[in-house]
């Protein structure tokens, strides 16, 4: 074989959920498969069909945390229903890339990474596309079939279930929940009925679009809101060896463990030097044996007691503004944001801010000062009384059957990151308020005027590279890591050469560089990875 495939993505646990139907003699047993714990498992109602499908994405933790939390409250409301993940729908390469791809571009592409998020701002990007038409439409189907309604809890999952019902495969109402306060075009589709949202800014983000949002409280676990015993919370202090005086700050690097964490560590302690931090590195084992010099520092794997960890603390730093943000803010926890991933994490850096949900100082001696102004205020309020009942807004849906089909308009995502600028409004004359322009002009190099010129150099690179780069097997197993490290970005630029094409409306050559660039992109960085443990 070419190259092995892990076997994680071969394997998946499965969870069992019990549902018993008037109309069936004896118990049915529901197969549905899960990548996580049993910590979310539900009961089924008795003497219910399922009527609600529910679909999220195991790309990261938090959206497939978000779907099976949304399940769980349906469930509590009588409502049955069923938890599919949408990678289980794509091919296993396809599988693969959208898995283990994603952390490598965020950390050594940063800036590719977000280009691809402005340049797929657009429904119809052939990239997208192609995406969408590898996908199951049959296996979707079947999820969806004798379904009264379709909730989903991530972009592809959305675009995916929008499309079926675009071509007439279902008329199944559609529902989805953004788990993030920054919102990305992908995140919406014409043909969703219902789009619900965590915060305000999030609404508001959304109706620039041209779609209407409902806004109910986080889906967060109901132990995120509970009070912990004494007991435990001395047991968890005497654990982390943490001080009754010293101020704890807990910093959050999300499932992957990904961004510039030891940065951040250092920029902590420079300012708060008596200060003792949890850095929750998630499943980066890598990341917690580059923290082991830093005597202040306690690097924590992936742990299930997040919610006791966060009663200890007394802040949270984050830099992406996912499930993280939403689990502390229930827990009266505050949040600052400090070198948020690009792409979404900036969107959600400024959304959040924005919002007066989280503070973003932009350099090290901002932050001390907002560490030092936050841990004087204390915290927050917990949130307990918050569970808006979904259900309501799922029969709402339910019952006003087709949505109106709103077309997707207004601000894109470089007008949320970058400096916006006026435009008019597609139906009304008024222009849009600069007033809260930022400050980081990264995203300029989307212009018109220099995306030619961007594009020409990009052109060159991938011609160039493609006559000069090796490209045998035997030539990349035996590779360094900065050569490994080369193709994989050279291969990266020829994507983003194919989406400049795209946008120029050059659709003759699109098929053979598409494929060449995934092909160099699956074979350079697997072999690398595999290989040579990159």
């Amino acid at each position: 074989m070419l190259f092995r495939i892990p076997l994680r993505h071969l394997c998946f646990r499965q969870r069992v959920i019990v549902s018993r139907r008037s109309d069936l003699p004896t118990t049915q047993l529901i197969m549905i498969s899960s990548r996580l714990s049993g910590d979310h498992d539900i009961e089924a109602k008795p003497f219910l069909p399922i009527q609600v499908v529910v679909i999220g994405a195991s790309i990261g933790s938090g959206h497939t945390s978000a779907a099976l939390e949304l399940q769980r409250r349906l469930e509590n409301d009588g409502v049955s229903t069923e938890y599919h993940d949408i990678l289980d729908a794509l091919p296993i390469l396809i599988r693969i890339m959208l898995r283990e791809f994603y952390a490598p571009l965020v950390t050594f592409g940063p800036l590719l990474f977000s280009w691809l998020l402005v340049a797929w701002e657009v429904e119809s990007s052939w990239m997208m596309q192609v995406l969408l038409w590898t996908a199951s439409d049959r296996r979707v189907l079947e999820w969806i079939q004798d379904k009264k309604a379709i909730v989903t809890t991530h972009a592809i999952a959305t675009q995916i279930a929008g499309r079926l019902k675009d071509r007439a495969k279902h008329d199944v109402p559609i529902a989805s929940y953004h788990c993030d306060a920054g919102i990305h075009p992908l995140l919406l589709h014409h043909s969703v009925s219902l789009n619900l949202v965590p915060a305000s800014i999030a609404a508001l983000a959304c109706r620039s679009y041209g779609h209407d949002a409902t806004v109910i409280a986080p889906l967060v676990r109901p132990r995120f809101r509970e009070p912990i015993h004494d007991l435990t919370r001395c047991r968890l202090k005497e654990s982390l060896r943490l001080c009754s005086t010293a101020p704890v700050i807990i910093l959050a690097a999300g499932s992957l463990g990904i961004g510039n964490i030891v940065g951040t560590v250092q920029d902590i302690l420079r300012e708060m030097d008596t200060a003792r931090l949890l850095v929750l590195c998630g499943r980066n084992d890598k990341l917690r044996k580059r923290l082991k010099p830093y005597s202040q520092v306690t690097a924590l794997g992936w742990r299930e007691d997040i919610a006791e960890i966060i009663a200890v603390s007394h802040v949270m730093v984050h830099n992406a503004g996912g499930m993280a943000i939403w689990e502390a803010m229930m827990s009266g926890l505050p949040t600052v944001t400090y070198n948020p991933l690009p792409g979404h994490g900036r969107a959600n850096a400024l959304a959040l801010e924005q919002a007066g949900i989280s503070p973003w100082p932009r350099d090290r001696a901002r932050l001390g000062a907002t560490l030092r102004s936050v841990l004087a205020a204390g915290r927050g309020k917990v949130l307990a009384d918050c569970d808006t009942i979904v259900s309501r807004h799922i029969s709402r849906m339910i019952r006003s059957g087709p949505c109106s089909g709103a077309i997707t308009i207004g601000l894109g995502l470089k007008d949320i990151i970058a400096p916006p600028r006026p435009r008019k409004s597609p139906d009304k004359s008024t222009k849009i308020d600069t007033a809260n322009a930022a400050t980081d002009t990264t995203y300029e190099t989307t212009d018109h005027g220099l995306r030619g010129i961007l594009f020409v150099a990009l052109g060159s690179s991938y011609l160039v590279t493609s006559v000069c780069t090796p490209i045998e097997s035997n030539q990349l197993v035996h590779a360094s890591v900065p050569v490994r490290l080369f193709l994989a970005f050279v291969s990266m630029l020829r994507l983003l050469f194919v989406s400049g094409l795209e946008k120029q409306g050059k659709r003759d050559m699109i098929i053979v560089c598409l494929y060449d660039g995934f092909g160099a992109l699956v074979t350079g960085w697997t072999l690398g990875n595999f290989s040579g443990k990159l």
